[in-house]
């Protein structure tokens, strides 16, 4: 067998190839994390740090996705925020033009406080009605359409819709009444003429009455409360009344009053009194024929003066609500200071108290009702006695002091009529409007607009449930009743999600709107004397329900705390997010420079483990030798 040479070949070129191959691959591993920063191009090569990049990835993941959140809310909780300080700066601002004193028309028998309130309800509404991205944010979950109706549509109405003016007329029409009292009832007065008994003897005692007399009502009572005569009207002429009476001795006398057409002769026959003018005056003259009377037999009996009780006469106006409804005016109480005058508390469903005159008040004192209104609030009808004659033109209230109680009382209850009709036809009115606008604005799932219930409203005793073909639903959002806040909301973290959701029908809202609305509803004349008195109370009401906003407050302060829950948050996930690429840069990621310092080692290496095996695979046995 021949022997061949010796050259560089079995054992070493076969360690040598790998040792090629390997460098090669490590250069090519290199040389794509030099392109690509990463440590690997798969997670199955990446080796012991796979584990952790996968979780890290995911932490990343759900990171920005609660930063998209937050860029998604950020521009809805901002409207939200921006339209509801926008809202709550009308109010302040309305209410400071609202100055009851600042009564000049200027235009549609308007004042400028009210034209201002009127645009600026135009100017909240189309804030309500503003979108994001077609999305509206003041229906709670409801975003597809305008949450709120225009301006005009909830003052005017729209086709067989009523709008808030309708309802304004017919709750007006209702609380006033046909008579414009307010649904007080105050009848004529009633003239009654009282008698009782002495308590001690010697005495008279009433033994019997039998009345002839027209429009006249004779009541004997068990003692010591006796005769009541009460004049509902005139008697005629020569009509008679006769009461029987028991003296000390047993023996009993028929006083026979007569009426006659006066002037009655001086002195008058015995028992007879004159036919007054009014059913007032009447009573007066029978009480004193009656006395004159009494005293008479007395005397004749010799029963002491001591002992005997004179015939009164009272004059009473009674003043009671006409029926058990929500209108009008409430009797609550009354308060009296007149001398001569005595009054019966307030009592019933409906209620009613009487007013009775004995004698004569004196100048400057007074007697107060306090009334409740149809929205809440209480005013006062104040009657004050005044020495006739009265000013021109006489003071709010005051009625004259008269000849007598009888005329006393007349001249009172007119003055009662005449003030009521005015406390309603200013008071009254405002408070009736606010009701409407509770009526018409305070609307959710359970409870639809309210209107006055028959026709015509002046006789009116219901409140009945408008429905969407009939009556203007102002909101059109969703009606639920749960928290407004809830209806819309983000998960901006594992723990922590934003509530931002609202609806226009809110009270913090629709106070506000409601009561732009009440002052823009009403209109005046300088003609009108009630006119500037009926604006102060249309103001002052105004000034008053714009000054709570506590519930306007409340909104503010979720939408801060909303708010300040999305950029603290926001804040930190750019902090985690740092961090987290920065483990997951450590985990996945290369030094380049680390990198070409290895890339430039190792081909070094591979350059001269080239030429060296390029030199061995020359070596041979010959060239050796």
């Amino acid at each position: 067998m021949a022997v061949g040479p010796a050259t560089g070949t079995g054992i070493y070129n076969v360690t040598q190839a790998r040792a090629i191959l390997n460098m090669r691959s490590t250069l090519n591993t290199l040389t794509n994390q030099m392109a690509t920063g990463l440590k690997a191009d798969s997670f199955g090569t990446l080796g012991s740090a796979r584990t952790l990049s996968l979780v890290l990835r995911e932490r990343v993941s759900a990171n920005d996705a609660y930063k998209a959140n937050i860029d998604l809310v950020k521009p809805r909780l901002n409207l939200v925020a921006t339209t509801v300080d926008r809202i709550q700066k009308i109010g302040s601002e309305v209410k400071g033009a609202a100055v009851p004193g600042n009564y000049t028309i200027i235009d549609n028998g308007q004042t400028i406080a009210q034209r201002e309130a009127y645009n600026s309800m135009t100017l909240a509404l189309e804030a309500l009605n503003a979108e994001v991205n077609g999305r509206y944010l003041f229906g709670g979950p409801d975003t597809t359409q305008k949450p709120v109706e225009t301006t005009d549509v909830i003052m005017n109405g729209q086709g067989s819709r009523a709008g808030y003016l309708t309802l304004v007329d017919e709750r007006r029409r209702a609380d006033l009444g046909a008579d414009g009292l307010g649904r007080l009832t105050i009848p004529a007065i009633t003239s009654t003429v009282t008698m009782g008994e002495s308590t001690v003897t010697p005495r008279l005692t009433l033994d019997s009455v039998v009345s002839g007399l027209s429009n006249a009502t004779a009541t004997l009572n068990p003692a010591p409360d006796g005769l009541d005569v009460s004049f509902t009207g005139q008697p005629l002429a020569g009509e008679t009344l006769a009461l029987t009476v028991e003296l000390p001795d047993t023996t009993t006398v028929t006083l026979t009053m007569t009426a006659q057409t006066g002037p009655l002769p001086d002195p008058a026959p015995a028992g007879d009194f004159a036919i007054g003018a009014t059913p007032e005056e009447t009573a007066q003259n029978f009480a004193a024929a009656l006395q004159a009377q009494i005293a008479t037999t007395s005397e004749g009996a010799g029963v002491p003066a001591a002992n005997v009780v004179e015939p009164q006469a009272s004059f009473t106006t009674s003043v009671s609500e006409d029926g058990a409804h929500p209108f009008g005016f409430k009797l609550s109480s009354v308060g009296n200071t007149m001398a001569g005058v005595s009054t019966t508390p307030v009592t019933g469903d409906p209620a009613t108290f009487d007013i009775s005159f004995t004698g004569q008040p004196e100048a400057g004192q007074q007697l107060r009702i306090a009334v409740e209104l149809p929205d809440g609030t209480t005013e006062e009808i104040t009657l004050k006695a005044a020495t006739a004659p009265l000013a021109v033109p006489p003071e709010k209230g005051s009625f004259a002091i008269g000849a007598t109680p009888a005329e006393t009382a007349l001249n009172f209850q007119t003055a009662l009529r005449t003030e009521t009709a005015r406390v309603a036809d200013t008071a009254l009115v405002t408070a009736s409007a606010e009701a409407a606008a509770d009526n018409f604005f305070n609307i959710d799932a359970d409870h639809p607009p309210l209107r006055v219930g028959g026709t015509p409203p002046e006789t009116a005793t219901t409140l009945v449930s408008g429905t969407p073909d009939d009556t203007v639903y102002w909101y059109k959002g969703d009606m639920g009743l749960d928290s407004a806040r809830h209806t819309a909301s983000a998960r901006i973290d594992s723990s922590v999600v934003v509530n931002y959701g609202v609806r226009a029908n809110e009270a913090g809202i629709r106070d506000t709107i409601k009561q732009l609305a009440v002052m823009s509803s009403m209109t005046f004349s300088e003609a009108d004397e009630n006119g500037s008195a009926r604006y102060a109370a249309l103001m002052n009401r105004a000034r008053g329900n714009l000054d709570n906003q506590k519930n306007i407050q409340g909104m503010q302060v979720d939408l801060a705390v909303a708010n300040r829950s999305l950029e603290s948050t926001d804040t930190r996930l750019r902090t985690t997010a740092a961090t987290l690429e920065g483990m997951q840069y450590d985990a996945e990621g290369v030094d380049k420079e680390e990198v070409a310092v290895r890339i430039l080692d190792l081909q070094t290496r591979l350059q001269a483990s080239y030429e060296t095996t390029s030199i061995v695979s020359r070596l041979s046995l010959v060239n050796f030798l």
